[in-house]
């Protein structure tokens, strides 16, 4: 799920990966935190900092590359 979300978002079909993150978010708590990563770079590419920074405070430290770069 996480890769078809990456898919998805890469080809600009940007609604369908929202919610295919949302999903991997929601119901795979071991991809929750690059999920919610990938749903920032959703949020940024609306233009949506506001958006952006709220997916970014989800990110835990159980992920230390993608806390960081949070």
């Amino acid at each position: 799920m996480l890769y078809k979300g990456v898919s998805e978002l890469a080809i600009n079909w940007n609604e369908k990966a929202k919610l295919t993150f949302q999903q991997v978010a929601e119901n795979h708590s071991s991809y929750k935190d690059i999920a919610n990563w990938y749903l920032a770079l959703f949020y940024l590419k609306k233009d949506d900092k506001e958006m952006a920074t709220t997916y970014l405070k989800r990110i835990t430290k159980n992920d230390p590359a993608y806390y960081e770069k949070a």
